[in-house]
């Protein structure tokens, strides 16, 4: 995760599924397009598989609920729905960004949230209308999933770098496009990489995000 990289989630009626279960919210940037030319951070893939791993309620008191993944190439995605979401009773989707990177394949955000299956509500997958100097080869955007687990949504966003107009006004259109699910009072987790410090406008507005 980048030092200007910046994690909100927001819980709301949450209940935990027992008394010695901590409910876990996983965010973390794979960086993925900036890996080796062999196999474009393959040990970032494999280190996060077994930080999954160590939160299983089985080796620890943790549980993984939800998890945003930013930066992330399709081969990562894969290896980690193979190896772990997949098999772990999760439901996910995915924001493309960018499609063929080079070495990478597609690369964007990925959401996942505990569930036997969709909750009533549709998946939502979408570039944020205002681009930055990235567009048009990566479009910045997001992803949410809602679950049949508590009726548990999962967002994940990435925000244009170095161009703070530009990423406040993206956040802008974030808050704008999940609020109707944030005011529904359902769990929600937003993760992402926002790309912007604590004292940035943006984030004095994400602050603000109480329901």
């Amino acid at each position: 995760m980048t030092a200007a990289a910046l994690f909100a989630s927001l819980f709301v009626g949450l209940s935990t599924a027992g008394a010695e279960t901590v409910p876990t919210a996983v965010q973390f940037n794979m960086h993925g397009a900036n890996g080796s030319a062999s196999g474009h951070n393959t040990n970032v893939g494999q280190w996060t598989l077994s930080a999954l791993r160590n939160t299983d309620p089985s080796s620890s008191s943790q549980s993984v609920w939800t998890a945003s993944l930013n930066e992330a190439c399709w081969s990562q995605w894969v290896f980690l729905w193979n190896n772990y979401f997949g098999i772990k009773g999760f439901q996910g989707q995915a924001y493309w960004a960018r499609w063929t990177n080079p070495g990478c394949g597609n690369f964007g955000n990925t959401a996942t949230v505990r569930g036997t299956a969709r909750g009533p509500n549709p998946d939502r997958a979408q570039p944020f209308p205002t681009q930055g100097q990235s567009a048009p080869a990566e479009l910045k955007g997001y992803v949410c999933l809602q679950s049949n687990f508590y009726g548990q949504w999962s967002c994940s966003a990435h925000l244009q770098s170095s161009n703070v107009p530009v990423a406040n006004t993206q956040l802008w259109q974030f808050d704008v496009a999940i609020n109707d699910i944030a005011v529904a009072q359902t769990p929600l987790l937003l993760g992402g990489d926002y790309n912007m410090a604590p004292y940035q406008s943006g984030a004095t507005q994400v602050r603000g995000w109480n329901y």
